[in-house]
């Protein structure tokens, strides 16, 4: 069964009634005169299929996100290059539409997408960090300025052996570090000593 996309507004307006009228067919009687209470008028979009259902059936419905520009999202619904991959929206003028651009898309439905995991976000924000630089992700290089993820006090210029074995020696702490756990000061390319 399919479920049925509210607005929240919507959502909140249905479960306000089905806690205080219990009265199925005078509910249906406004819906199908069509609300005139400012608070309830959003049920007017609804047909009285769905008001019914969402009314009658527990689960019925859900909720449509509502998203702001800077929120990563992912679209969903399609195999693609472009689908099932995180992306950041741009604008949301067009929501009342129904419609939102992102980074990597101009004007989809809203029922595309949900929200990123924090875990996909993070993951696209490296993948985007690194392809700046026109390197694969985790992408070190030699004579790179690293420091550790946590403490910005130390850096050190990272060396081919500690690349290829996955652990970077701090001088000044006397401290090995795993690679995944140091983050990038400034690439190689970008270095004016070189």
């Amino acid at each position: 069964m399919e479920k049925i996309k509210l607005t929240q507004e919507q959502a909140d307006v249905i479960e306000s009634l089905k806690g205080r009228d219990r009265n199925f067919s005078r509910l249906v009687k406004k819906h199908l005169e069509g609300w005139r209470t400012k608070r309830n008028r959003c049920l007017n979009d609804l047909n009285v299929g769905d008001f019914c259902k969402s009314i009658l059936v527990p689960g019925s419905y859900e909720v449509i996100p509502q998203f702001n520009v800077g929120d990563w999202v992912v679209a969903t619904g399609r195999p693609s290059d472009f689908y099932n991959y995180p992306t950041k929206i741009t604008d949301v003028d067009n929501i009342n539409e129904g419609y939102i651009e992102t980074d990597k898309f101009t004007s989809l439905n809203i029922g595309y997408f949900r929200y990123a995991t924090s875990e996909e976000e993070a993951q696209e924000k490296k993948r985007r960090f690194w392809e700046k630089l026109g390197r694969e992700v985790s992408g070190w290089m030699e004579g790179d300025i690293v420091s550790e993820e946590s403490n910005d006090r130390s850096i050190t210029f990272l060396q081919q052996y500690e690349i290829e074995r996955g652990c970077v020696h701090f001088p000044e702490d006397r401290s090995n570090i795993p690679i995944e756990k140091i983050r990038l000061i400034t690439p190689v390319e970008q270095r004016l000593d070189k």
